[in-house]
């Protein structure tokens, strides 16, 4: 189907031939992933190293003309170990301390909001 809002109800017929009709329900199809957010790390130095062990990435916000981001999610690997975090971030900044010695990998990636309401009468 081609992106858009849609409405959709049910229609139900007895075998005596009355019929009754359910609430018309709004759904949107968005069938366009949302804009790939820019990440960047905070690197004072500008050297790649962080001395600390906490860093703050941040990007920039990504845009969804369809049905919108409703959030992002973090994921940051480990190269040395199978050490893995992952969370749901509603920003656009992320915070992590207590990183061990060793090169990280952060991915991100977004999700779209989901239209649920119901409205309307036929």
């Amino acid at each position: 189907m081609p992106d858009g809002l849609y409405w959709v109800w049910a229609e139900a017929t007895d075998k005596l031939g009355h019929t009754t009709y359910s609430a018309m329900v709004p759904f949107i199809i968005d069938n366009h992933p949302p804009e790939k957010p820019q990440l960047y790390v905070n690197d004072p130095e500008g050297d790649g190293y962080d001395t600390d062990g906490t860093v703050t990435w941040y990007w920039n916000e990504s845009t969804d003309e369809g049905s919108g981001v409703d959030y992002y999610v973090i994921d940051i690997t480990y190269s040395e170990s199978p050490q893995h975090i992952q969370t749901k971030v509603f920003g656009t900044t992320f915070t992590y301390s207590d990183l061990t010695d060793g090169t990280w990998q952060l991915k991100s990636r977004q999700s779209t909001r989901q239209v649920t309401r119901a409205s309307g009468l036929i």
